[in-house]
């Protein structure tokens, strides 16, 4: 059975990755055939991003609290049909609708993946091999999404990719639904809903702010942090609770975490909409210019663990993000020549990086804190990620491509030296 589960938790991982990669692939498509400028399309990303990482730690503690299997099986669902809304919104304001109702469905189902994995390999070395098989499964994602989702949006236009994850949820949650065990629930886990409200507040505020270029949104969203973490100082069970920030290697997983999502996202999401938009490149040769970087991650991801005992988790996940930065460099020179190789040799060098750094920078997180608090500890890592992930849209996705590779590369670096400081 644990295979069972294994083969159910990797399918969620793909089926959210296939999302994510498809969506940037197709966001020059959605500009043409809704008639939107960049702002609605950073939206069109962000939504997703924003509900995903304001909710993935409600997600986690939910998971706790009314029980794991239930929840993991109830984001699937809600995902799975968000996805099916996307295809069929009529304007581009349905459009962001659905993707942040698809982004709520992979909060409540990522914490749950990597909490009912962990929880299913009991065995240090088992669990780490499972766990890279796990985060490999990106890789696949990336493999799988632009290839397929070229091919989607050149026969038969941009909504037919948000069908691509529909057939792979329903098979996740069949077996979700066979092999994976009821947990108990912790009745600690509790929920504090205006923690929820300023979490959410807080970052939709910044990026809002990053997205329409003004100012006072920016204040919004101080104001909203220092009023989360006073909250979180004064209630009984709070949703982030301080003292673990005051871990060492917590404090590495969630800054690098979010160091590596943010330059990334950036590339994801500027890269393919200038050589389609610029170079006028179609959109199969664009997903097939992205292939190197899921071929890449799933052949690194396996030898994660190995990587990690070799080099320790501090020379493991520096060593990944270095080589993300460096990808990234490339592909500043992307804009400058118009080469599409040179973008295929970037993605194949940041699948590399992810694929060392990816698996040991989830392990880290999730053995920081104690076993019971593991749903939690997945939420807080994966909120960190796409934390990450939404300001690299929002702070990036509008400048010139040469500009936002710099500041993404840099982030990058700033993550090798967070792995060094604090792992």
């Amino acid at each position: 059975m644990r295979r069972t589960v294994l083969v159910s938790t990797c399918l969620t991982v793909m089926m959210v990755q296939i999302d994510t990669t498809i969506v940037n692939l197709g966001v020059h498509a959605i500009e043409s055939g809704l008639a939107v400028g960049v702002a609605a399309l950073q939206w069109v990303v962000d939504a997703y991003n924003l509900t995903y990482a304001s909710l993935i730690l409600p997600g986690g503690a939910i998971g706790d609290w009314l029980g794991r299997k239930r929840i993991f099986i109830a984001g699937l669902a809600v995902f799975t049909l968000a996805c099916v809304a996307c295809a069929l919104a009529p304007n581009v304001g349905v459009l962001i609708a659905a993707r942040s109702v698809a982004g709520a469905g992979a909060a409540l189902a990522m914490p749950g993946s990597l909490a009912i994995l962990t929880d299913a390999y009991r065995d240090a070395k088992e669990r780490a091999q499972a766990t890279a098989l796990w985060a490999g499964f990106n890789g696949v994602a990336i493999a799988i999404g632009p290839p397929a989702g070229g091919l989607l949006i050149h026969l038969f236009g941009w909504r037919s990719i948000f069908f691509l994850t529909v057939p792979v949820g329903g098979a996740a949650i069949v077996l979700a639904m066979v092999a994976v065990r009821a947990y108990k629930p912790n009745r600690e886990a509790t929920l504090d809903a205006m923690s929820i409200v300023l979490s959410i507040v807080a970052l939709g505020s910044f990026a809002f702010g990053a997205i329409e270029k003004t100012g006072w949104p920016y204040v919004v969203a101080a104001t909203s942090v220092l009023a989360f973490v006073i909250r979180q100082a004064r209630i009984a069970v709070p949703l982030l609770p301080l003292h673990f920030l005051r871990l060492r290697k917590f404090d590495a997983a969630l800054t690098v975490a979010i160091c590596m999502t943010f330059g990334m996202y950036a590339f994801l999401f500027g890269l393919p909409r200038y050589i389609q938009g610029t170079l006028h490149v179609d959109a199969i040769v664009t997903g097939w210019a992205l292939l190197p970087c899921g071929i890449c991650f799933i052949a690194v991801a396996p030898f994660a663990a190995r990587i990690a005992r070799h080099l320790g988790a501090r020379g493991s996940i520096a060593l990944g993000m270095a080589a993300i930065a460096a990808a990234l460099a490339v592909a500043i020179f992307v804009a400058a020549r118009g080469s599409v190789a040179l973008f295929a040799i970037a993605g194949g060098v940041s699948g590399i990086g992810m694929g060392i750094a990816t698996g040991p920078l989830m392990t880290l997180g999730v053995s920081s804190l104690p076993a019971e608090r593991s749903g939690t500890a997945s939420g807080l890592v994966n909120m960190a990620r796409m934390i990450g992930a939404t300001l690299g849209v929002a702070v990036l996705g509008g400048l010139p491509v040469e500009t936002s590779m710099v500041y993404a590369a840099s982030i990058e670096l700033a993550g090798v030296a967070a792995a060094y400081a604090f792992a």
